[in-house]
């Protein structure tokens, strides 16, 4: 896919966007989104970058000033290069966010330009979804996720909530990063509504070959869904129109937290 070129300011509160920002909001910030499959997502040389964001990423945010929610730790999130691609499945995809590189020196030929447009290109941020599928119970022998990354998925018991919508398109929203040093610029938002385009995209191309096959039901929406720590996200994700759907606490000393922690599934029904 031809990556987007974007720039983002920062969003009302209503979801439209101003055409002055604050005086002391961050200046516009040029980025390039790039979907990858999860076959090539671990191969790509962006992979060694975008492993160290996330796992740097997930330790700053469970660190933060004042609270440590759990122990620092440099595979905080990812063991290997290969986990995101197996958490994704085969038929999901990651978007990768690079900040832009700077314009053209047009005193350089065409492969000088491209060598120095990739050095200086930096990985900020990552969104990955898959189709959901509702979740069996963990086991170590032929889990392809560490045992502690799975606390944070959705897990047996959990589909009482979706008996309301159980013809509508479900997809699951998996590992969501922004840089730290780069938060507060709206680039959160992008990445999920990058995220929640494709879906829509994928929807849309699978409904049209479900009713040439004769397949006829509801339509019109999507249900999305997302495990997160409810200490940090929980308060985000309400005031953009997530409903929680459920909780499980973790006592002390599990992962390591000193206080225990909460989990929460929530989701949210879009227009497809």
């Amino acid at each position: 896919m031809t990556p987007t070129t974007t720039s983002t300011i920062a969003p009302t509160t209503n979801g439209t966007t101003p055409s002055q920002p604050p005086d002391n909001y961050p200046p516009p910030l040029p980025t390039t989104t790039h979907l990858f499959h999860p076959s090539t997502l671990a191969t790509s040389p962006h992979m060694p970058a975008l492993f160290a964001l996330i796992n740097r990423a997930f330790c700053a945010a469970h660190n933060s000033a004042g609270r440590s929610l759990l122990p620092p730790n440099e595979y905080s999130r990812l063991r290997t290069h290969e986990q995101l691609g197996n958490e994704v499945g085969d038929d999901g995809f990651t978007w990768i966010m690079l900040s832009a590189s700077t314009p053209a020196d047009k005193s350089k030929d065409q492969t000088q330009q491209q060598a120095s447009s990739q050095s200086s290109e930096k990985v900020i941020g990552t969104a990955s979804a898959k189709p959901y599928q509702p979740p069996t119970p963990y086991d170590p022998k032929t889990a392809k996720i560490p045992g502690a990354t799975s606390l944070f998925k959705r897990q047996p018991g959990t589909e009482k909530e979706l008996e309301a919508h159980a013809r509508l398109p479900k997809w699951e929203i998996l590992v969501t990063v922004v840089d730290p040093d780069l938060q507060g610029r709206g680039l959160a938002a992008q990445l999920m509504e990058s995220t929640v385009g494709e879906i829509r995209r994928r929807v849309a191309a699978e409904s049209v070959v479900a009713e040439e096959d004769g397949w006829v039901g509801e339509r019109g929406k999507i249900v999305l869904l997302l495990s997160t720590m409810q200490e940090l996200n929980e308060g985000y994700y309400a005031k953009r129109g997530w409903t929680a759907t459920g909780l499980r606490r973790f006592a002390p000393g599990t992962m390591g937290s000193r206080d225990g922690f909460g989990v929460i599934e929530i989701m949210k029904v879009v227009d497809a």
